[in-house]
């Protein structure tokens, strides 16, 4: 038989083979990766998105009950054997994690619950307005705040309108991302955040500043509860702690910057405190989600008061 060139995922090297193996290990992979041809082959023929974990479930025994199998043989195949991109050229993406509520669009109209974000979000929102309206984008961090949030909206008479609640559920993925950089340029927007007053949650605030760079951090602070709610910090965080402060300080350029200034604050009082602030479990004075709604109100006012001047 002709020969055969493998790319090996764990020692990256090229292997030759000139006739199949007798290693069952190594015969599972290939049935596998004949199958990840077969699917992509019928895949394109059809032009339409999916996901890995779309693909992983069309033979879930054939990649070892594990999606990382078939994660890694996509990878394998496409982009280091193609030198292709699964996302651009053949639109397969990981399963979608971010969500999104408001009431600034048309879509949202017809639904009252968080959706997730479309994986063609662009082709979603393309002909939605918001009749000249600055959007307020508003970030939660964790899923049961953004959940508790958005059916506080929908019951209560709240003052912020033409909002737009998003959360990654953590660390943002790609998807999550690339949509909060896609609708903060294409339409009039500010942004504000809330995260918890700990080293991880400033470090998801960070990844998300990087794509919005005029985003607000609104919370929450390791001083406007009671101490005895927060959390110790244990000798981990510490370390993970001076490590960013650190970086924060040999960033350039950033002396002015106010959400930097804070995130240095809020990482000077944690140590100094051995305490951190996460918002899940902090008795405000107030409901959590009033004080979101509440800080949400205030940047609106803020950025109205500025075009005004």
């Amino acid at each position: 038989m002709n020969c055969i060139y493998v790319i090996d995922d764990n020692s990256r090297k090229v292997q030759t083979y000139t006739q199949f193996s007798s290693n069952i290990h190594e015969l599972e992979k290939f049935i596998a990766l004949v199958k990840i041809i077969k699917i992509l082959y019928h895949h394109t023929k059809s032009g339409k998105h999916t996901t890995l974990r779309d693909i992983y479930y069309q033979d879930v025994e054939i990649f070892g009950h594990n999606q990382s199998n078939c994660t890694r043989l996509l990878e394998l195949f496409v982009e280091d054997s193609l030198q292709w991109s699964l996302g651009e050229h053949l639109n397969i993406r990981p399963s979608q994690k971010g969500m999104i509520y408001g009431d600034c669009f048309e879509n949202f109209h017809k639904t009252t619950e968080p959706i997730l974000i479309p994986i063609n979000y662009q082709d979603h929102f393309i002909d939605s307005k918001t009749n000249n309206k600055r959007l307020l984008i508003i970030i939660i961090e964790k899923d049961a705040v953004f959940q508790s949030l958005c059916h506080y909206l929908k019951i209560s008479n709240n003052k912020i309108q033409n909002f737009l609640v998003i959360s990654g559920k953590g660390y943002p993925d790609r998807l999550t991302l690339r949509f909060l950089m896609w609708i903060s340029r294409s339409f009039p927007t500010s942004t504000i955040g809330f995260f918890d007053s700990d080293v991880y949650g400033l470090r998801i605030c960070k990844s998300y500043q990087r794509c919005v760079r005029e985003l607000i951090f609104g919370g929450v602070f390791l001083l406007e509860t009671n101490i005895r709610d927060h959390l110790p910090i244990t000798f981990r965080d510490i370390k993970i702690m001076i490590n960013l402060l650190i970086t924060l300080s040999e960033e350039r350029n950033q002396e002015n910057n106010s959400i930097f200034m804070l995130w240095k604050r809020e990482l000077t009082r944690g140590l100094i405190l051995f305490r951190k602030a996460e918002m899940n479990v902090l008795e405000f004075a107030t409901d959590l989600n009033h004080y979101i709604n509440v800080k949400s109100h205030q940047s609106q006012l803020e950025h109205k008061a500025k075009r005004i001047n």
